[in-house]
């Protein structure tokens, strides 16, 4: 056996693992993160004080392929105020201050499962986001 026969087989190995890796089937089960930082500062004339609100969003979740026509989606999402709370929220008893609505949370964002028989067909039933008009769940 020649010495660089050895060689030859990693420098091919190394030169076909790249189409080996396009081969490979896309992982059945996906995950997302979203990070949402806002701040919002109110003055309003029926208010001594002005209202100033820094809240971070998160949104963590998971979807899952079981085979090519059934899909499942689990989404959790969680809302805090960081810094001050020289706001009203609705839910933290500062009266004095102008209301900003994102109040702490944490709840079930989205969970459903989808079955697609084909290309042009996506059934699902669950809590979940659809886009029309003015972006609220239905």
């Amino acid at each position: 056996m020649s010495p660089q026969l050895p060689l030859r087989f990693a420098l091919l190995a190394l030169a076909l693992a790249p189409a080996a890796a396009l081969a490979t089937p896309a992982p059945a089960t996906t995950t997302t993160l979203d990070l949402r930082l806002r701040h919002e500062a109110v003055d309003d004339a029926g208010f001594d004080k002005e209202a100033a609100a820094s809240t971070l969003r998160l949104r963590a979740g998971l979807k899952h392929a079981f085979n090519a026509h059934f899909s499942a989606l689990v989404e959790f999402e969680g809302t805090t105020h960081i810094g001050s709370d020289r706001f009203n929220s609705t839910d933290n008893g500062q009266l004095a201050y102008p209301i900003v609505v994102d109040p702490d949370n944490a709840e079930i964002n989205q969970a459903w499962l989808a079955w697609t028989p084909d290309a042009a067909t996506r059934i699902a039933i669950g809590r979940q986001k659809i886009n029309i008009d003015n972006q609220r769940f239905v």
